[in-house]
């Protein structure tokens, strides 16, 4: 929440000083969707870059929280599409939206992490061989997903300005 809510901020912020260019982050935004969606339906591989991160030495609430920072910092890359997207929408909005924002992506991104990591706990080979069984179809829907938020920010766009 953090890292996202200061991301937002900035980036909305940084939105204001480019007020005129607002109107295309959208259809950028939108046609970074599209493209990435339709990537994903099609199952292309793309190159991506990683980076070797050390594990705090930190015990307890503040040894989580360093955890918590450095792998919202981390997980970016792995929704690097969608964090672009909702960036350069957060430009478009002012400093509270854009802390709204990236307040709810935060959310978004931290909650199914949460209920993923409890079933695993609970139940860690049965839900790992679902899981593993149903990822290609989940990462063509998340694909369709994206073209239709992009295609919805055209439509948008197209309507708005």
């Amino acid at each position: 929440m953090t890292v996202f809510s200061v991301v937002g901020v900035l980036a909305s912020s940084l939105g204001a000083l480019l007020q005129t260019l607002v109107p295309l982050l959208d259809l950028l935004a939108a046609a970074i969707l599209i493209v990435m969606g339709t990537v994903m339906l099609l199952e292309v591989q793309l190159p991506y870059l990683s980076f070797n991160v050390s594990p705090s030495r930190r015990r307890g609430l503040p040894g989580f929280y360093l955890f918590g920072i450095v792998y919202g910092m981390a997980g970016v890359g792995c929704s690097a599409p969608i964090f672009l997207s909702v960036l350069l929408h957060a430009m478009t909005k002012g400093p509270v939206n854009g802390l709204l924002t990236f307040a709810v992506y935060a959310v978004g991104m931290g909650v199914p992490l949460i209920i993923t990591n409890v079933l695993l706990a609970e139940t860690q080979d049965y839900v790992i061989a679902k899981i593993m069984k149903i990822t290609p179809r989940l990462h063509r829907l998340s694909g369709i997903i994206l073209i239709l938020v992009g295609a919805y920010l055209v439509y948008f766009y197209y309507t708005t300005y």
